[in-house]
């Protein structure tokens, strides 16, 4: 918090006092953020090359073999329905509102992280960080708290559900790595009008 001593005085002696104390804050907490930004910039560095390393060295990894645009250096975090374009308007587009809301956060996994935390909603810096070992044929759906959030999520996750259990002998939730938990909840209760769920299953499953 900034704060100065408040003084009746408004002598010159007592302003550059002020200012000088202001100054100090406002450094103090300018370095504070510059250590919290050098540790991400490391934490990404250290993701990227690991990937890389694991992609394209390691004997255990799938050893893509040259750059290209099928398979990039590093993996993309965002997708979009517009045709390949430049960084410049990419950032163009992020300031127009009609076309920002079709930008789409990949999902994926973070390692050692807790499954049950949304690493998508405000305050974490997964992707910032490039923690996120991220799918490709999938994005991060925002059902928010509860289905007022978002009605039309719910009700087409809901239905897609319900169909998907009305017409298959059994289903497993699967890769559902930060999905929220009451979403799970809401949605099993669902496939429990056609299936009997095994608890032991599905709380490996979800927790």
């Amino acid at each position: 918090m900034l704060w100065c001593q408040i003084v009746e005085s408004s002598s010159p002696q007592h302003i550059e006092e002020c200012c000088g104390r202001l100054k100090q804050r406002l450094t103090q907490l300018n370095e504070e953020q510059y250590h919290i930004v050098q540790q991400h910039q490391k934490q990404a560095v250290n993701c990227v090359v690991g990937n890389i390393v694991y992609e394209r060295l390691a004997d255990h990894g799938p050893k893509l073999g040259p750059i290209t645009r099928k398979n990039p250096l590093v993996p993309r975090y965002f997708t979009f329905p517009f045709v390949e374009m430049t960084l410049e308007q990419e950032m163009e587009f992020l300031n127009q509102p009609d076309k920002m809301c079709h930008f789409l956060a990949h999902n994926g996994w973070v390692m050692g992280d807790d499954p049950l935390r949304n690493f998508a909603e405000q305050g974490s810096n997964v992707y910032l960080r490039r923690e996120l070992i991220c799918w490709g044929d999938s994005v991060k759906l925002r059902y928010g708290n509860a289905p007022e959030d978002c009605p039309y999520l719910w009700e087409h996750m809901q239905k897609y559900t319900e169909i998907t259990a009305k017409y298959f002998h059994g289903v497993r939730l699967d890769n559902c790595h930060s999905t929220p938990l009451h979403v799970a909840e809401v949605l099993s209760t669902v496939v429990t009008k056609y299936f009997i769920l095994n608890p032991m299953e599905f709380s490996k499953t979800v927790l």
